[in-house]
């Protein structure tokens, strides 16, 4: 009805807080979001310091991250009552093309050398450029917002520098890679770990 005063994000958290369906969300979410930018994190660890370990087994790892990721977005799309519908699909359409892409990922080991490199660096472009717009639209219907603006910022930044380099040495998309992942690693813990909060 026309006469009930809107309910405001900070009450529409408070709800939530109560409500056991949300709980569980908000723990799976954070949970998913921690491992992802885990698997982040050691992925570049393991690219920076130790380049020459198989490319087959970090590209397994970064599919891994790309599925946990879809977890979120999609997490994040059900359980933000306050996000407009049109930013509601645009989460969960993320979410299915990170699963696609994470799938791509999975069988990417197929190729070898620098066009693996390539391969995988083109598709993480696309992604990292769909996952900062995503993120920054997202931001806008957190309660705490900050650590959303500067994953997405960074990771927009990220996905145009190795689309627009697809073709430079294999060393330095390996080594940008390497450190884009630690930082987006970092960033999405902190991001995944204030979910939900109202604080």
């Amino acid at each position: 009805m026309s006469g009930k005063t809107p309910l405001k994000p900070d009450e529409i958290y408070h709800i939530e807080d109560d409500d056991d369906m949300f709980d569980s969300l908000k723990k799976t979410v954070r949970k998913a979001g921690v491992i992802g930018g885990i698997v982040e994190l050691i992925v570049g660890i393991v690219m920076l310091f130790w380049p020459s370990k198989t490319l087959a087994a970090v590209t397994v790892l970064l599919g891994v991250g790309l599925v946990l990721l879809a977890i979120v977005y999609l997490g994040a799309a059900i359980g933000t009552p306050i996000m407009p519908a049109g930013w509601r699909t645009l989460g969960i359409l993320s979410a299915v093309l990170f699963v696609f892409a994470g799938i791509a990922i999975f069988k990417a080991p197929q190729a070898v050398g620098a066009s693996l490199v390539v391969f995988v660096t083109i598709i993480l472009g696309m992604v990292w450029i769909l996952d900062g717009i995503t993120s920054l639209f997202q931001s806008s219907f957190t309660i705490n917002p900050a650590a959303s603006i500067v994953y997405g910022l960074v990771s927009i930044i990220a996905g145009i520098v190795v689309l627009a380099a697809p073709q430079q040495s294999t060393v330095f998309l390996f080594m940008f890679v390497a450190v884009a992942l630690i930082v987006m690693g970092i960033v999405s813990i902190i991001r995944a770990l204030t979910f939900g909060r109202r604080d």
